[in-house]
């Protein structure tokens, strides 16, 4: 029994340590090329933003972005194979809005206890950036386990500099949706509310 307990602590260690990677990474998008900008610059609404839907069925979800999203995909290696991340993102005034999609190996994927790897996540994230953590929220998205957040970033960057994440966890499918800067908030919640949780091809 306690080589098994070790065995389960290990695998969940990694798991945690792919998503986090994936966190960090994906996260440094947001904290480049965000500049102050006019007022009337900033104070662009919801219905004047050019919403692109974004909808993927063989990753699982659908987002409306306030613009046409660049795609970019990366291969990487795990101890239990191969994964890939595919990453969207999009610079709307002072906001850097972007969604990562990791498939992971089935593998690689422990469901012991997912709550902690969000609330581990979060707590790494703050630490790293030295930022202040104003918000957080457990929900279920579209029957998924995820975790709401907003970050404070340090005045090193700007002043009400903000970032918001949303991050689920679908079997071997981790989705990560962030907005960071300064910018209309009308706009980044509806970034954060349309997204969705699709089926796969074949489910349902």
């Amino acid at each position: 029994m306690k080589n098994a307990r070790n065995s389960t602590g290990l695998k969940s260690r990694s798991f945690y340590q792919v998503i986090l990677v994936l966190w960090l990474t994906n996260f440094l998008l947001f904290l480049v090329g965000c500049k102050p900008l006019r007022e009337e610059g900033i104070s662009g609404g919801v219905a004047t933003a050019q919403w692109q839907t974004v909808s993927e069925p063989d990753l699982g979800f659908r987002i409306d972005f306030p613009g046409k999203p660049e795609l970019r995909n990366q291969a990487f290696n795990t101890a239990s194979g191969a994964g890939q991340v595919f990453l969207y993102s999009f610079k709307h005034i002072a906001f850097e809005y972007g969604l990562s999609v990791m498939r992971l190996p089935p593998a690689e994927v422990n469901t012991d206890d997912l709550e902690g790897v969000l609330d581990a996540t979060v707590q790494d994230l703050v630490r790293e950036k030295k930022g202040l953590l104003s918000f957080q929220e457990s929900m279920n998205v579209g029957g998924f386990p995820g975790r709401r957040a907003t970050v404070s970033l340090p005045e090193t960057y700007l002043k009400d500099n903000r970032a918001h994440t949303l991050i689920v966890l679908r079997g071997n499918y981790v989705y990560r949706v962030t907005a960071a800067g300064i910018g209309n908030i009308d706009i980044v919640q509806h970034f954060f509310n349309s997204f969705e949780i699709l089926p796969f091809p074949g489910e349902g």
